[in-house]
């Protein structure tokens, strides 16, 4: 899957997905590594979803894995509490934050 594929895919399950039980307010930042990879940023503010493909040096969880680990994970072929646990899925920041995001992503 290349950027604009996995950038679709987040966009698409974020809009789609009612993330508003999650916090008030927060902001998430995916990286993506490899070749085919990218940044994501996303955020909900007051109620209103944002979503855009670039790299902000602020945000309330930093989720960071390879281009095959989000493409297993995204497809359900992959647990994320798995990854985590294995170093497939690297998390820093609000890991509450994460736990939550991770229900509303599956």
């Amino acid at each position: 899957m290349n950027f604009s594929e996995q950038y679709k895919v987040i966009e698409n399950r974020f809009m789609e997905n009612d993330t508003a039980a999650i916090s008030k307010n927060y902001t998430a930042q995916f990286h993506i590594t490899g070749k085919d990879g990218g940044d994501i940023f996303f955020s909900y503010m007051n109620g209103k979803k944002f979503i855009e493909p670039v790299k902000h040096n602020r945000a309330d969880i930093d989720i960071t894995m390879s281009c095959d680990t989000f493409d297993e994970f995204m497809s359900g072929r992959l647990d994320g509490f798995r990854a985590f646990t294995t170093g497939k899925i690297k998390a820093s920041g609000n890991v509450m934050l994460a736990l939550a995001l991770y229900n509303s992503f599956r």
